[in-house]
């Protein structure tokens, strides 16, 4: 994570709920892992059981930080297309959403 200047943060931590829609069974995966991409954004790891049972995170995950004593919980959707960028603003807790294209060169920033 960074702050708005783009400066790394510690202390942080971050876990998600993925509800995949499977056709007749929905799965929910806990993600408790993520990488830390271009400008701090973190992006979420579909656990190990998930990935066996051809799971992938899907978008629609209910995410919860945790950060200088605040707890702060959001969702975060997927768009149609592309790949929606989530920004949880602290500590006022607002949440803005931007969406990109997939493709080379596409990332959030």
């Amino acid at each position: 994570m960074a702050d708005s200047t783009g400066k790394p943060v510690t202390g942080e931590t971050a876990n998600a709920v993925d509800k995949m829609p499977c056709q007749n069974n929905p799965a929910v995966f806990y993600i408790d892992n993520f990488s830390e991409g271009q400008e701090g954004w973190l992006m979420p790891i579909a656990p190990p059981y998930a990935i066996q049972h051809g799971g992938y995170v899907s978008g629609g995950l209910n995410i919860t930080i945790k950060y200088q004593g605040k707890t702060y919980n959001f969702t975060a959707g997927p768009p149609p297309i592309g790949t929606n960028c989530v920004t949880l603003h602290i500590p006022s807790g607002a949440v803005t959403t931007s969406t990109v294209g997939n493709g080379y060169g596409s990332y959030c920033y």
